[in-house]
Protein backbone atom coordinates (compact mmCIF):
# COMPACT_ATOMS: atom_id res chain seq x y z
CA UNK A 1 0.00 0.00 0.00
CA UNK A 2 1.38 3.39 -0.97
CA UNK A 3 1.64 6.25 1.48
CA UNK A 4 0.38 9.75 0.85
CA UNK A 5 1.96 11.63 -1.99
CA UNK A 6 4.52 14.18 -0.79
CA UNK A 7 3.99 17.72 -1.92
CA UNK A 8 6.77 19.87 -3.37
CA UNK A 9 7.27 21.92 -0.21
CA UNK A 10 7.63 18.79 1.91
CA UNK A 11 10.26 17.43 -0.48
CA UNK A 12 12.16 20.75 -0.30
CA UNK A 13 12.02 20.45 3.50
CA UNK A 14 13.33 16.88 3.45
CA UNK A 15 16.24 17.75 1.15
CA UNK A 16 17.20 20.80 3.20
CA UNK A 17 16.87 18.84 6.46
CA UNK A 18 19.11 16.08 5.11
CA UNK A 19 21.74 18.68 4.29
CA UNK A 20 21.39 20.30 7.72
CA UNK A 21 21.74 16.96 9.48
CA UNK A 22 24.96 16.24 7.60
CA UNK A 23 26.54 19.71 7.94
CA UNK A 24 28.93 18.90 10.80
CA UNK A 25 30.09 15.83 8.89
CA UNK A 26 33.33 16.50 7.03
CA UNK A 27 32.38 13.87 4.50
CA UNK A 28 31.29 15.09 1.09
CA UNK A 29 27.50 15.33 0.92
CA UNK A 30 26.90 14.47 -2.71
CA UNK A 31 23.71 14.41 -4.72
CA UNK A 32 23.36 10.63 -4.77
CA UNK A 33 23.65 10.37 -1.00
CA UNK A 34 20.99 13.06 -0.43
CA UNK A 35 18.67 11.59 -3.08
CA UNK A 36 18.82 8.22 -1.35
CA UNK A 37 18.29 9.76 2.07
CA UNK A 38 15.09 11.53 0.94
CA UNK A 39 13.95 8.55 -1.14
CA UNK A 40 13.85 10.24 -4.56
CA UNK A 41 14.91 8.99 -7.96
CA UNK A 42 18.04 10.85 -9.01
CA UNK A 43 16.39 12.71 -11.93
CA UNK A 44 13.53 13.94 -9.74
CA UNK A 45 15.99 14.89 -7.00
CA UNK A 46 18.06 16.90 -9.49
CA UNK A 47 15.00 18.95 -10.54
CA UNK A 48 14.22 19.81 -6.91
CA UNK A 49 17.86 20.59 -6.20
CA UNK A 50 18.04 22.94 -9.19
CA UNK A 51 15.02 24.81 -7.80
CA UNK A 52 16.63 25.08 -4.36
CA UNK A 53 19.89 26.35 -5.88
CA UNK A 54 17.96 28.92 -7.95
CA UNK A 55 16.18 30.08 -4.78
CA UNK A 56 19.52 30.50 -2.98
CA UNK A 57 18.78 27.84 -0.36
CA UNK A 58 21.59 25.49 -1.43
CA UNK A 59 25.00 26.11 -2.95
CA UNK A 60 26.46 23.37 -5.09
CA UNK A 61 30.26 23.54 -5.09
CA UNK A 62 32.56 20.64 -4.21
CA UNK A 63 29.69 19.51 -2.01
CA UNK A 64 26.12 20.59 -1.35
CA UNK A 65 25.92 23.36 1.24
CA UNK A 66 22.83 24.63 3.01
CA UNK A 67 22.60 28.44 3.11
CA UNK A 68 21.04 30.69 5.73
CA UNK A 69 17.95 31.03 3.55
CA UNK A 70 17.70 27.24 3.48
CA UNK A 71 17.91 27.12 7.28
CA UNK A 72 15.17 29.75 7.46
CA UNK A 73 12.97 27.62 5.18
CA UNK A 74 13.36 24.67 7.56
CA UNK A 75 12.40 26.78 10.58
CA UNK A 76 9.37 28.34 8.86
CA UNK A 77 8.19 24.99 7.50
CA UNK A 78 8.26 23.51 11.00
CA UNK A 79 6.35 26.51 12.41
CA UNK A 80 3.73 26.35 9.68
CA UNK A 81 3.31 22.58 10.10
CA UNK A 82 2.69 23.11 13.82
CA UNK A 83 0.10 25.76 13.01
CA UNK A 84 -1.70 23.43 10.59
CA UNK A 85 -1.77 20.62 13.18
CA UNK A 86 -3.07 22.99 15.90
CA UNK A 87 -5.91 24.12 13.64
CA UNK A 88 -6.76 20.54 12.72
CA UNK A 89 -6.14 21.07 8.99
CA UNK A 90 -3.64 18.21 8.98
CA UNK A 91 -3.55 15.17 11.21
CA UNK A 92 0.16 14.28 11.17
Amino acid sequence: MRGEKRHRFQIYFEILSALRDEMPDEEKMGCTRVARKVNLAYDRFQRYLDQLVDAGMVVSQERLVLTEIGMEYIEEYIKFGGFLRRTGLVKH
